[in-house]
């Protein structure tokens, strides 16, 4: 049960980013690939048009002190054990879910 409630909870996650970078006009491949691919310590963030803030240290990128503001198509290189945590929101549309990704080697 407990995986189930994993999975579901990935699942909405995932529709959540997907429909907001809709909204955006965002390249859904791309955003796709930033929720889910990546097989390195770096990770491209993709947002057109969006304020994107980004953290390192598990913090969340909505309010916290060490976020970074980083610009559409910027990498952010991740060192092992850190989870890069994205947020994006436009004034015009709805804000983004904080999606993450983790580096492991």
């Amino acid at each position: 049960l407990a995986n189930q409630v994993s999975l579901a909870a990935s699942m909405v996650g995932m529709a959540d980013a997907l429909s907001f970078a809709q909204q955006c006009d965002l390249d859904l491949a791309l955003t796709r690939e930033m929720i889910l691919g990546g097989t390195g310590a770096s990770v491209t963030v993709t947002a057109a048009n969006a304020t994107i803030y980004v953290t390192t240290d598990g913090t969340d990128p909505r309010y916290s002190n060490t976020r970074s503001l980083v610009s559409s198509g910027a990498s952010v290189t991740l060192e092992e054990g850190q989870t890069l945590r994205a947020y994006a929101f436009t004034d015009t549309k709805y804000p983004s879910a904080v999606v993450e990704k983790a580096y492991s080697a």
